[in-house]
């Protein structure tokens, strides 16, 4: 006997003396095709093939949402999954008190995982693709630095790690993008400083993220208030790791932010 499953290019070949015989067979490779397309199994799957893909950050981000979904749905066949379980599946974060950002992120990796099982031809339908975040979740604030505090990192240039909060102050760069500067990247005659690059780290290691195209690189100007405090170089990192001149690594990026944070009492 033969039989083709959803997902399958060939049909499998069943041989036996009897019939008997090969129902069992059937019977037990199907219960092994079953696994393979419960939802932790697909889920996996579809991280092998696209977590090469992503950004670190998204990645890390994505990581989590994975494991919860995997756990929650476990070796359910992703074909049977309906729109009322997963969001019963998201809901449970408004009563848990997680943050709606948290409860985005969670829906869009079971959509995109469930996209991928729809793709593989493992299930006809997206089950996660009209269900929506339930309404009053918790959203972080984010307040902006008091008066006294951008006071302090006015005169605080002298501490240690002070120039770096200074740079933060004025240009509005992300901390990634001001570790990964380098001095070619400013232009002093124009006013300009270059965003080409941003750092970040794995583990302690840093690695750098090249821009996915010349379209994502971004300037910012050089204001007299910076301008005023700089001494350029034509070429080096403006804020190399002290020791080795290189990338900085996380360890040693805390340990310095600890040391400004207290030399500055912001």
């Amino acid at each position: 006997e033969t039989v083709l499953l959803p997902g399958m290019d060939k049909p499998k070949y069943f041989y036996g003396k009897t019939k008997a015989e090969i129902k069992k067979k059937i019977s037990e490779w199907e219960l092994q095709q079953e696994l393979k397309t419960g939802f932790a199994s697909v889920a996996e799957e579809w991280w092998d093939v696209h977590s090469p893909k992503l950004a670190h950050n998204t990645a890390k981000s994505y990581a989590p949402a994975l494991k919860r979904a995997q756990e929650h749905f476990g070796d359910t066949p992703i074909n049977t999954l309906k729109p009322v379980d997963i969001s019963r599946f998201i809901k449970q974060f408004a009563r848990k008190g997680y943050a709606q950002k948290t409860a985005k992120t969670q829906l869009l990796v079971v959509n995109l995982i469930s996209s991928y099982a729809v793709e593989r031809g493992l299930t006809d339908y997206n089950a996660a693709r009209d269900v929506k975040v339930p309404e009053g979740l918790s959203k972080k604030k984010v307040t902006a630095p008091s008066s006294e505090d951008i006071a302090r990192v006015k005169a605080s240039t002298a501490c240690t790690f002070g120039m770096f909060a200074y740079w933060l102050l004025y240009t509005g760069m992300r901390r990634g993008e001001l570790l990964a500067l380098d001095w070619s990247d400013v232009d002093v005659k124009k006013r300009i400083i270059h965003v080409r690059r941003s750092l970040y780290h794995v583990g302690n290691a840093p690695e750098i993220k090249e821009p996915k195209t010349k379209t994502s690189i971004g300037s910012v100007p050089l204001l007299d208030a910076l301008y005023n405090v700089i001494t350029p170089k034509t070429s080096g990192l403006v804020f190399p790791d002290p020791q080795t001149g290189t990338y900085i690594t996380n360890k040693r990026f805390q340990t310095l932010w600890k040391k400004y944070l207290q030399e500055s009492e912001i």
